[in-house]
């Protein structure tokens, strides 16, 4: 039975440091990779970082290594759910020491992400729901939100955001965002409504507002 002790002593020893290098993750085939895993889906649950039911395993990506009094893991482990297409992605920090049958998240952290299609598996327009609970999806809506505020002038500190409409994905060298973002004053009655198209391909930390549209 692997022990999770958060107290542990993690001081490498001199002789053994070295610096990060790339790993290939095998949860099939390496015991210490299998509860590295095993461990972090845990971790993540007992947070209630990934309380959301329906959630799947994607892949473990990002995957270095750095050699200490043990091993010390860095990857990014990704989940998807299978009806909304929402994803989410963790970006971990684990040790491990199997002749002392100790291993530890060190940290653990969400991290806005969205699947990198293969190639070939691009398409349309599909229809998606806006989540604000989800990293990537509150990162556009405020960058949306920021970007708006010039072109709306004195309205700003009346109308407040209310909703999104008529959101659309399509999957390219990233994915297209387009949607309607609506903002309403205190009584929820006047409306100011633009069209917003918006350019993210995560793993490149790229995000662009490709427009900005009133829509009357």
């Amino acid at each position: 039975m692997v022990e999770v002790n958060n107290n542990a002593n993690l001081k490498p020893q001199t002789a053994f440091v070295g610096g990060n290098k790339e790993y290939v993750f095998d949860i099939e085939n390496n015991a210490n990779d299998k509860k590295v895993y095993d461990l972090t889906i845990k971790h993540l649950e007992a947070l209630a970082m990934l309380s959301s039911s329906g959630f799947e395993f994607v892949e473990v990506s990002n995957v270095s290594t750095q050699l200490v009094a043990g091993t010390i893991y860095n990857f990014d482990i990704t989940f998807r759910h299978p009806e909304t297409d929402v994803v989410r992605q963790f970006r971990i920090k684990a040790i491990v020491i199997p002749w002392e049958n100790v291993a530890n998240i060190i940290d653990a952290q969400e991290v806005p992400a969205v699947q990198k299609p293969a190639a070939g598996h691009y398409g349309g327009h599909t229809p998606y729901t806006f989540n604000t609970e989800n990293p990537m999806d509150k990162l556009i809506l405020e960058a949306v939100e920021n970007g708006l505020k010039g072109m709306m002038g004195e309205r700003v500190t009346s109308h407040k955001f209310k909703e999104v409409r008529n959101g659309k994905s399509q999957l390219v060298a990233g994915v297209i965002y387009s949607f309607d973002i609506v903002f309403a004053d205190a009584d929820g009655n006047d409306e100011i409504v633009y069209e917003a198209v918006v350019y993210v391909v995560p793993w490149e930390n790229k995000l662009e507002i490709q427009s900005l549209t009133f829509k009357p």
